[in-house]
């Protein structure tokens, strides 16, 4: 019975670290967030710009927590705002 009950304690254990060994690539996300980011840089308010820094860089330090929300999402999200504005300036 010692035995099964190591088991099933190890097994526990192993199913708890799986998510962790599964982390996003933070740093490389981030880049290619920043990469888009700057296209749009002058087409929109300075504004828009100061919360989408702070946004993006909130998602950052989330995802290095290892917080279970998806970072790529947020980042995601401010390029089609951005891109949305851009578009509907006829740039």
């Amino acid at each position: 019975m010692n035995k099964l009950t190591l088991a099933a304690f190890a097994a526990v254990l192993l199913a708890g670290t799986a998510p962790a060994s599964a982390k996003l690539d933070c740093d490389a996300g981030y880049k290619d967030f920043l990469t888009k980011y700057a296209k749009g840089i002058e087409q929109m308010s300075a504004s828009w710009l100061a919360d989408a820094g702070r946004k993006s860089a909130e998602a950052f330090a989330a995802c290095k927590a290892g917080d279970e929300y998806g970072p790529y999402g947020v980042w995601q999200n401010l390029v089609a705002e951005m891109d949305t504005h851009t578009k509907k300036a006829g740039n």
